[in-house]
């Protein structure tokens, strides 16, 4: 049984070789030590089956037998040569895989099912299949002007790095045709938003900004995911950007990947670029470490990125083409949320809960990602709200948002006793000045478990239900929060 799962497939890999290029026994050699690679990376030897013709000869004819061989195999590894390249029965093979499972299945994510190999310095024009848009993989040295090339020597250093990156690649390409199709994407929303390729530093902030979005009631669209080429990358974002409401840029001081075979235009650039083509909105965060001033220096060596978000920020615009903010962090999702409208409260299901105001500090993020989470499946509409600056700050808006709430939850996990106490207060202050509104009141205490006190919370006059939930978050955790709304 081969490594991918298929029960059309008997094979995970299929090795065309012309006979000329085993004259000396290269091919037989290379083929044990790719096997070899493969099986330390599956971590069982023979697991992945490869299969090459070792019979192959001059006379030798393509039949019904090979080229059901060749289709029963989940990846094709061409080895081209200048005697491939001459060869009927390799062009036969090499004809077969590609008309039998056709364009629109030769692909795994963005990777081609056609491995290529050189052995010779032949012009990528002039490989076979080369409308696919695939590279090849060098295995072969030119001395000087030499425009032809010789293939590597099986034992020297060169060929040993080349095989072992070779092997990762088939290795990746086949883990990934064992798992699962994904789900069918969800039908596109009018509040969908598309968060763009960010760099490196900010992977967890666009990580934490989607999940901030949720409670908002907003849909993060699909990651476009690079590497990409360019025509594919263009043709994935229009298809995603236009089911979407809003383009966010989450920009820092380095930019990101540039395209794959564009040098001078990062994944970032081009999706801003196209959602201006398309009319979209735009929102663009860029870090307050980043010095956009005219006089401004910056200590990162990515000095053409910096230009180009000067560029943004000094350029003529409309406000409804793009908009820059320099914000904490904290502060964006409600900012995306305002730029894409806010969504009319849905109507109440029967039993439905009242809204909690779950509030949290910057560095409690996650764990009250994971609050809201028991709250939605326990049947209560939790409201996030998030800061990083003092206690007092943001008030205007927190006595918003407890005012449409029943409840209110502050999460006592990194954030300091004082700031937890401070945003008490504010929402007691609610309850005696609009009486008949919240119900419940309570402090969440999470994780790091050291230097809590429960009886800090108590008040003479108001009820302060302190929930612990520093050894786990088990379904019955918030049981006093539904008793002390009435659900229970």
């Amino acid at each position: 049984m081969p490594f991918v799962p298929d029960p059309d497939l008997k094979w995970d890999l299929f090795v065309s070789y012309a006979h000329v290029d085993n004259a000396e026994g290269w091919v037989e050699r290379f083929h044990k030590k790719l096997a070899v690679k493969l099986d330390m990376l599956g971590g069982r030897a023979g697991e992945i089956q490869i299969w090459r013709d070792p019979k192959l000869d001059e006379a030798t004819l393509f039949d019904a037998v090979i080229k059901s061989r060749v289709q029963q195999s989940a990846l094709f590894l061409a080895l081209c040569s200048h005697g491939y390249r001459r060869s009927e029965y390799c062009r036969g093979e090499f004809d077969a895989f590609r008309q039998h499972f056709g364009d629109a299945r030769l692909r795994v994510g963005d990777r081609s099912r056609i491995v290529r190999v050189r052995l010779h310095n032949i012009p990528y024009e002039e490989l076979p299949g080369t409308d696919d848009r695939t590279g090849a993989f060098d295995f072969f040295s030119a001395v000087g002007d030499d425009p032809i090339g010789t293939p590597l020597e099986i034992d020297s250093p060169a060929f040993r790095d080349k095989v072992d990156h070779l092997s990762k690649i088939v290795y990746r390409i086949l883990d990934d045709m064992r798992k699962p199709p994904p789900p069918p994407p969800a039908p596109p929303s009018t509040r969908t938003v598309f968060l763009a390729e960010v760099c490196d530093t900010q992977r967890k902030a666009r990580e934490r900004l989607a999940s901030d979005l949720a409670p908002h009631g907003l849909t993060v669209a699909a990651r476009i995911p690079p590497p990409f080429p360019a025509a594919e990358h263009a043709s994935a974002v229009r298809s995603t950007l236009a089911g979407c409401k809003l383009v966010v840029h989450l920009f820092d001081a380095w930019s990101d990947n540039p395209i794959q075979g564009r040098d001078d235009t990062t994944y970032g650039q081009e999706q801003l670029r196209l959602a201006q083509e398309l009319k979209l909105p735009q929102l663009i965060w860029i870090s307050q470490r980043v010095p956009l001033g005219p006089t401004a220096s910056s200590e990162s060596a990515d000095a053409g990125w910096i230009a180009f978000l000067k560029q943004l920020e000094s350029a003529k615009r409309d406000e409804d083409q793009y908009r820059i903010v320099r914000c904490p962090p904290s502060e964006l999702a409600s900012l995306v949320a305002a730029r894409v409208g806010e969504a009319p409260p849905p109507p109440p299901l029967p039993g439905e809960a009242p809204a909690v105001l779950l509030d949290t500090h910057e560095r409690d993020h996650l764990v009250a990602f994971d609050v809201c989470k028991a709250l939605l499946s326990s049947g209560v509409r939790p409201d996030l709200i998030a800061q990083q600056e003092g206690p007092g700050q943001n008030t205007a808006l927190f006595a918003e948002r407890l005012r449409q709430a029943r409840g209110l939850i502050v999460l006592f996990g990194r954030a300091s006793e004082e700031w937890v106490r401070a945003r008490l207060d504010e929402g007691r202050k609610l309850m005696v000045t609009s009486p008949g509104g919240l119900r419940f009141c309570g402090v969440l205490m999470a994780p790091p478990n050291e230097g809590k006190n429960q009886a800090a919370f108590e008040h003479p006059l108001f009820k302060t239900h302190v929930i612990d939930i520093r050894q786990g978050l088990n379904p019955d955790a918030l049981g006093s929060v539904l008793q002390g709304l009435g659900v229970r």
